[in-house]
């Protein structure tokens, strides 16, 4: 968000280029890790078959796809399922889910989530669940949601 929208917010702000210079230094947890720090690998251990829902935000702005499975490829004891369709919206963000109700979780992705038969579901950012308690309450009490932090840290989710 800062990186790529900042310059247009701010493009007749006298504060402009601390704005600029901010978005610059800004990054996505999975981008960070793997591209900035090179890292990979956190000596994490994550029992469970889980799929991985990437945040619109992430991967169209910011291009971030290939990072968060770098990181998940080396949890131990994770085996990955991708779904079917990785490029749905969720409809979470913005206003979209309020403008396009019919075609946010309801309906593609929750399939989608479903026909993966994975155990737990990871999300790059933590509304992903809240959004699933909301729309699909069955699918959210079935299944753990839980960001990707969670797995590559192999921490036991709150909720």
């Amino acid at each position: 968000m800062l990186r790529v929208f900042y310059p247009e917010i701010f493009k007749h702000h006298p504060k402009r280029e601390a704005a600029l210079s901010l978005g610059q230094k800004t990054y996505e947890l999975s981008e960070f890790l793997v591209d900035r720090l090179g890292v990979t690998d956190l000596g994490s251990r994550f029992p469970a078959k889980i799929t991985f829902h990437d945040g619109c935000h992430g991967l169209r702005e910011l291009h971030v796809k290939p990072q968060p499975r770098q990181l998940l490829k080396r949890v131990k004891e994770l085996t990955l399922v991708e779904m079917e369709d990785q490029t749905s919206c969720c409809g979470f963000g913005g206003t979209f889910a309020v403008k396009f109700p019919m075609i946010s979780i309801r309906a593609r992705l929750v399939r989608s989530l479903r026909r993966t038969c994975a155990g737990c579901r990871i999300g790059s950012i933590y509304p992903l669940r809240l959004h699933c308690v909301e729309h699909a309450p069955k699918l959210a009490r079935s299944k753990s949601i839980c960001t990707i932090i969670f797995c590559i840290t192999g921490a036991t989710p709150l909720l």
